[in-house]
């Protein structure tokens, strides 16, 4: 990553930036002496260990994360296992990362050919629904099912294929 500093605000003057985008700013046109007055003492060596590229961005991230708050347990937990992970592969003498699962190809619209459409109305708004052999096409996206789309219409789980009238609702039976 190559980060080019800048010598002067002047690009930031000219705009309604708020405090926090200039103390940003200023971050990165600081020079290394005063990048590392504005480290945290507790956190000097590790920004000592990074290369001088990365300083700026190390510096910049902990000022955000004390200002705005730094980032969730989840992800906090996630990011720990990753290191976790890459340290015990390179104590094997690994040096390759692990292999990431491939991504499954995204759904396409498919080509224009014969169809069926549904139509619902909720809270007044008509919803059309395209039918194309397995998968629905509503508002220009693809959904694996009719469920999917009436819980983006409701915010609530229905079942798509009664929301939209393609199955009744069976009879209750009563106790005799």
């Amino acid at each position: 990553m190559n980060i080019k500093k800048r010598k002067t605000l002047s690009s930031f003057e000219n705009t309604p930036a708020n405090s926090m985008e200039r103390e940003l700013a200023e971050i990165f046109i600081a020079s290394e002496s005063q990048l590392r007055l504005r480290c945290d003492p507790a956190d000097v060596r590790l920004y000592e260990a990074l290369p001088v590229e990365h300083r700026y961005l190390f510096v910049a991230y902990h000022w955000q994360a004390k200002h705005l708050g730094d980032l969730d347990a989840i992800s906090i937990a996630k990011l720990q296992r990753i290191d976790r992970d890459r340290r015990n592969r390179l104590a094997l003498g690994q040096t390759a990362p692990k292999s990431v699962p491939p991504i499954p190809p995204m759904r396409r619209a498919p080509e224009p050919t014969t169809s069926k459409t549904l139509q619902r109305t909720y809270r007044g708004e008509v919803h059309t629904v395209i039918v194309e052999g397995d998968c629905f096409i509503w508002r220009g996206n693809v959904f694996g099912s009719l469920s999917e789309i009436a819980r983006r219409i409701t915010g609530t789980r229905w079942s798509g294929p009664r929301f939209f009238g393609i199955t009744a609702k069976a009879p209750r039976q009563t106790k005799t």
